[in-house]
């Protein structure tokens, strides 16, 4: 499917679809549930890793030296606080 198609079928424009797809914007808890339902699929579906790109993650993580892997759970936990804030 096509952004443009998608679109469509979700109400929105295509270049909120592309925004969307590069983590420029994020869809209204309304816009999401018409996306799942124009793609067939659950929020759950594009919201939550697979568990095999968690595993993946959690393995890259591990395998990376001490101090890379700490600095990306500060990074990712900075991000989390950050968005709770606003």
């Amino acid at each position: 499917m096509t952004q443009r198609e998608l679109a469509e079928r979700a109400r929105v424009s295509a270049e909120f679809v592309s925004r969307v797809e590069r983590g420029v914007a994020v869809p209204s808890l309304e816009t999401l549930l018409r996306l799942c339902d124009a793609l067939g699929c659950t929020p759950n579906d594009l919201l939550l890793p697979s568990a095999d790109a968690a595993r993946a993650l959690y393995d890259r993580l591990r395998s990376s030296p001490r101090g890379a892997a700490k600095n990306a759970i500060r990074a990712a936990e900075a991000i989390l606080e950050y968005e709770r804030s606003r």
